[in-house]
């Protein structure tokens, strides 16, 4: 099964998208920790943490 993403960008964008993913991804997160709401800032860490990681593997390393 392929992976439509991989159809649709090639992967020096596709590498620019999870960038652009994870930086709001950690926004996301410190202004939930100002608001005082730890428990879904770090899940929102653990999210953004996680996300290029999985992202990798769409994404050709040659």
């Amino acid at each position: 099964m392929s992976n439509p993403l991989n159809e649709a960008l090639p992967a020096r964008h596709r590498k620019a998208v999870y960038a652009v993913l994870f930086v709001v991804g950690v926004i996301v997160a410190a202004v939930q920790a100002s608001d005082g709401d730890w428990l879904t800032a770090l899940a929102v860490i653990v999210a953004a943490l996680g996300g290029p990681g999985m992202a990798a593997s769409n994404v050709n390393k040659s």
